[in-house]
């Protein structure tokens, strides 16, 4: 991460590091959750890859020292100013289900207020398991969620002012998810 954080102007905390602007992360309040199901052809199991394009990951930081807001996107390879791509890896997962918990650090030395607007689409394909199988896809799903945390100096305690999520319903697709980049989420924002 040092490597990064010479090419950014902001390295919050790692992720899953406390306190976090976070939408879900727990077993029993997950962010979203996605549910495959689907009938094979006869002969073939369900074999399910998953993957998440970042549409949109905007992060607005107001400094502590009343400076102005900074406009964040996670570091992208190869480096992007949007913050856009694939979302992590590819495949996102293998398994029937998945589940997505995007989080940020709050870092109370140096922001007041933390902003985060987050889209992505998910993607699910299936595939029939045999070696050099290509990928068929089936369908995805757009969703969002956004937030915005607070620091009391006072009490010295973050507290969320606002948060929205919304996904649309599956929508079923021959295309598949194509990408430039990809978005590591190494901890790591561009910001201006």
């Amino acid at each position: 991460m040092a490597a990064d954080c010479q090419r950014t102007r902001r390295c919050p905390g790692p992720p899953g590091t406390p306190p976090l602007l976070q939408f879900g992360g727990t077993i029993s309040n997950i962010g979203i959750q996605f549910n495959a199901s689907a009938t094979a052809p006869a002969g073939y199991g369900t074999n399910f890859v998953w993957a998440q394009l970042i549409t949109n990951d905007t992060i607005v930081l107001s400094p502590v020292n009343g400076g102005a807001n900074e406009t964040c996107h996670p570091l992208t390879q190869p480096v992007a100013t949007t913050g856009t791509g694939l979302d992590t890896q590819y495949p996102y997962s293998t398994a029937a289900s998945t589940n997505d918990n995007p989080s940020v650090g709050l870092d109370s030395t140096a922001d007041k207020e933390v902003n985060r607007a987050f889209n992505a689409t998910m993607y699910l394909m299936w595939t029939s398991g045999l070696t050099s199988a290509i990928p068929v896809p089936l369908g995805s799903v757009s969703w969002t969620f956004s937030g915005d945390a607070t620091f009391n100096s006072t009490t010295g305690v973050w507290s969320v002012v606002s948060g929205s999520s919304s996904a649309s319903p599956f929508v079923a697709s021959s295309s598949y998810a194509t990408w430039s980049s990809f978005v590591p989420y190494q901890g790591s924002l561009i910001c201006q």
